[in-house]
């Protein structure tokens, strides 16, 4: 999986520098460095655009997204990302 390519969008929509959110524990909270409803969408189409894929709907759940280590455990299932 690329996790620098995860943070970069995670970058994006929460509107933080790079080097700010890759400091972040991956265990933490998205919540904590400015995760919303609204970023959280914009995240998705950054991920979808960035690694040009769909994810499934059973997959778009707030769980799957509350620490950057659960959205690299799930994205880790497409095969699409599993190339650095």
């Amino acid at each position: 999986m690329n996790a620098g390519k995860l943070y970069e969008c995670l970058a994006e929509a929460i509107e933080k520098p790079l080097e700010d959110v890759k400091k972040f524990p991956s265990t933490e909270k998205l919540s904590d460095i400015g995760m919303d409803s609204i970023r959280f969408i914009k995240f998705i189409a950054l991920i979808e655009e960035s690694f040009n894929f769909i994810m499934d709907d059973s997959d778009l759940l707030l769980s799957n997204f509350e620490t950057m280590q659960k959205v690299q455990e799930t994205f880790s299932k497409y095969e699409v990302l599993s190339y650095e």
